[in-house]
This record gives C-alpha cells, sequence and structure tokens, in this order.
C-alpha cells in the first residue's frame, strides 16, 4: 500500500546494509545527477509566489521554525552522539532546512486527506526557501561563533573536545609530531613516541574513540587534518612532521594536497593500502608512502620461509 516513492525508499534502506549496495550504487550513479536535477525542478515547480503574499506571518513562521527548530534539533543530535561543539553547531547550520523527503510525506498526507491543499501550499512554501536560505547559513556558519560558545557547556559534559579547545600545555607545542587517525597503525606510532619521548598530538574524527582516549589521558583531540582551521590550532607551522595513518586513500591525497598547501615545511609521512598509491602520494607531495599490501606480503613470506626453513632443518636433523 506504500506509494512508488515510499517504496523505494524503503528498498534502499533495506539494500544499504547488503553485498548488493555497491552494484545498485553503481546502476544508479550514471543517472543520479538527471534524476536530481527533475526533482528540484519539480520542487521549484511546487513553489508559489502568491501563497507568500498572501500569507507571509505563516510562511515565515514556518520558516523560522524549520530553521532554528530542525537546526537547533540537529545540534543536539551531533552534541548527544558526543561530537565537539564547533561540530554541533555547524551540523545544525548544515540541517537547518526541510527535508527532500518532508516534500513525499507532504504529498502523501494531502492524497490520504489528512490535510487540505490550503494546508500544505504555506509548507512547501517555507520548506523551499529553506532550502535556499541553508546554503547562506552553510557558508555564513563558520564566521559565527555564538552557536558554538553556546553549546560548548556541553561539549564539557559530555568530555569531547575539538582541536580548537586544546589543552594549555598542547596549544604551544613545537617541534612535534602530527598524527592524524588513531586506527591501530596511529597507536602504534602514538605509542612508539610517547616511549620516546617526542612531543605529539593526535587528530581523529571518531568522536567516542577521542572521548574515550582523552579520558585514558591521551592526548588526543577532534579534527580533521585537511581543515585550515584545525591544522592551526594543532600547530602545523610549527610541527616537524606529519604522519597519516587514515585508511582511506582519497582522503590521504587530500590530506597530502591541504597540508602542502598550507606551506608546511617538515616531514609527510603517509600509510597507504596498495603499492599504486605510493607514487601518487609522493607526487602530491608526501616525502614518503607505505604500502600495507607490500609490507603484508614481507611478514607473509618471512613467517612462510621461517616455518619452511625450520622443517627442512628438523628433517634433516632426524635423517642424520
Amino acid at each position: 500500500g506504500l506509494s512508488v516513492a515510499l517504496g523505494a525508499f524503503v528498498a534502499g534502506v533495506v539494500l544499504a546494509d547488503t553485498e548488493f549496495a555497491h552494484r545498485a550504487m553503481g546502476d544508479v550513479v550514471p543517472i543520479r545527477d538527471l534524476l536530481t536535477s527533475i526533482f528540484f525542478m519539480s520542487m521549484g515547480m511546487l513553489f508559489d509566489i502568491r501563497v507568500v503574499i498572501a500569507a507571509p506571518a505563516v510562511v515565515l513562521g514556518l520558516l523560522a521554525a524549520f530553521v532554528f527548530g530542525k537546526g537547533i534539533i540537529a545540534a543536539i543530535a551531533a552534541m548527544a552522539m558526543r561530537f565537539p561543539a564547533r561540530v554541533a553547531w555547524l551540523a545544525g547550520a548544515a540541517l537547518a532546512q526541510f527535508g527532500e523527503f518532508g516534500f513525499v510525506l507532504a504529498k502523501e498526507a494531502e492524497r490520504a486527506g489528512l490535510m487540505s491543499r490550503a494546508e500544505i501550499e504555506p509548507i512547501l512554501a517555507s520548506g523551499l526557501l529553506s532550502m535556499f536560505i541553508t546554503r547562506i547559513v552553510i557558508a555564513a556558519a563558520p564566521r559565527f561563533t555564538a552557536g558554538e560558545v553556546i553549546l560548548r557547556p556541553l561539549a564539557k559534559l559530555l568530555r569531547v573536545r575539538g582541536i580548537d579547545e586544546a589543552a594549555p600545555a598542547d596549544r604551544h607545542l613545537e617541534g612535534h609530531v602530527i598524527v592524524a587517525g588513531y586506527g591501530p597503525g596511529g597507536r602504534l606510532i602514538a605509542g612508539r613516541l610517547k616511549a620516546s619521548g617526542v612531543p605529539y598530538l593526535v587528530l581523529e574524527l571518531n568522536a567516542e574513540t577521542v572521548r574515550k582516549e582523552r579520558d585514558a589521558g591521551e592526548r588526543i583531540y577532534y579534527g580533521d587534518i585537511t581543515s585550515a582551521e584545525a591544522q592551526s590550532h594543532a600547530g602545523l607551522a610549527r610541527a616537524a612532521a606529519v604522519v597519516l595513518t587514515i585508511n582511506d586513500g582519497g582522503a590521504a591525497r587530500r590530506s597530502v594536497v591541504a597540508i602542502r598547501k598550507a606551506a608546511f615545511q617538515g616531514l609527510l609521512l603517509a600509510r597507504v593500502r596498495f603499492v599504486a598509491e605510493e607514487k601518487q602520494l609522493l607526487d602530491l607531495g608526501a616525502d614518503g608512502a607505505v604500502a600495507e599490501e607490500v609490507h603484508a606480503s614481507e611478514m607473509l613470506a618471512r613467517q612462510l620461509l621461517s616455518h619452511m626453513t625450520g622443517d627442512v632443518v628438523a628433517g634433516r636433523s632426524e635423517h642424520s
């Protein structure tokens, strides 16, 4: 009994976590831009300026409710997920609009007789206006810190710090190492640096990891190494080296470009998954790149030869 739109949405949710997701995405991507254009064209056709002129107070009231109400809800949700105050503020700004799925629900409500056309028209008009306003809000949000300041007490309560709230001892580090990523590789590197007495700090994009490791005493902050602001707060200009332990090859390439664009003159090392990615990162400005597949194969070969050589020696000993 669902509509085609709702049925397609449910089908997408079902496919998302299956092995068919990549195949489905590959089939959809070629026509995604066309479908997006058609969707927003149809949204534009729904906008009626006469509704705004006839009921400006209603439209503006709904617009404020969408922009501020949804923005606040999104920011609180981000805080509940233990994202830092700045990230929550930017998330609220980015999501402060009437969602595309809301149009589908509104049309379904009209079709089912739950709402009249006269009741839906102000919602559609304010929703479309919110989409235009959100683009302006997203561009302006990084320059306004009022929302971030308001959210910061809650962030401290949840014990998640962004790199822009670095501890006093970490704000003036010099000759330190910036470790981007705190997976197994990042943990190993940070542990070796700590044992050697080399100053360092870690940037990580998993808020839960940041919270747990900070509780354990690690010098770790929520931050994106590609962000100029995060680079500044992490003291990139004063750092001796940057080590990228990011799993995503595309993110690693963007990171190298962003770091060199910031005129970083120190040592820049990166971990990559495949040999083919080594040359790409070196060409982009990395001083060194280590491919996992090569070193994994080396370790396998070493263990295999150790085992086989041991068996051969043992066999010779028994024979003699």
